[in-house]
């Protein structure tokens, strides 16, 4: 359904979101950054997932959640991978 790609989505961009922000935050291994961020959502996806979910109901979308995540929490790391940093005009 409609509800489920839009559910797709914003996860996407909540993971990219996440890897961007976790992948400047560290110096370098800036792809690393943002699969682990992607890790510890997945963690938290299935906890609850576990807790909430009924036997059998919804892992076809779990699934798709997790798979999202990862492409996500990657794809921000990346664009955080060449970036550099500019040089202020007030310091020369």
């Amino acid at each position: 359904s409609l509800t489920d790609s839009f559910v797709v989505i914003s996860v996407i961009i909540g993971s990219a979101a996440g890897g961007l922000y976790c992948a400047g935050k560290q110096g370098g291994g800036v792809v690393t950054a943002g699969a682990a961020s992607a890790g510890s959502y997945i963690l938290l996806v299935l906890l609850i997932s576990l807790m909430i979910a009924k036997s059998g109901e919804r892992e076809s979308m779990i699934l798709k959640v997790m798979i999202a995540t990862v492409a996500g929490g990657t794809f921000g790391g990346v664009l955080r991978l060449n970036r550099k940093k500019k040089k202020s005009r007030l310091r020369k």
